[in-house]
Order: C-alpha cells, then structure tokens, then sequence
C-alpha cells in the first residue's frame, strides 16, 4: 500500500525507530540527559549522547555559550 506521497517506507517502522525519533526530539528539546535516560529506560549515559545528542550544530553551540556570561 502507498499512501498520496507515493512511498511506503513507513510501513516498515519498527518500535526502535519511533524510540529512536523520540529520544531525538527529547535531546533537541534540551531535556536533561540523566531524565530522559530515566524515561526512555536506557541505562548508558554515553551511549545515549552517541547516539541522539548528535554533533552540537551552530545553534546548539549559541544557545550554550549564552549560558556562560564570561564566554
């Protein structure tokens, strides 16, 4: 079955891949790393920031420098 866009890949999500896009959009919210961890059930910090903090973009990287009043 394809839907109106013609594609059909999402017939094939699999329960990692909505986990995963979730863990994503709580990484880019800025949700605090050991909390969201705690709610998506990981239990290795290091592996959660490999995997869905990703690289810190541009905006990323303003956003924190804005925290340090001395940068």
């Amino acid at each position: 079955m394809i839907d109106e866009t013609g594609e059909d890949r999402w017939r094939y999500l699999t329960f990692h891949d909505l986990r995963r896009t979730w863990a994503g959009q709580l990484a880019y919210a800025d949700v605090d790393e050991t909390i969201a961890l705690r709610w998506g059930g990981w239990n290795d910090l290091d592996t959660f920031l490999n995997h869905y903090r990703g690289d810190a973009t541009e905006k990323a990287q303003v956003r924190e420098r804005g925290k340090v009043e001395w940068l």
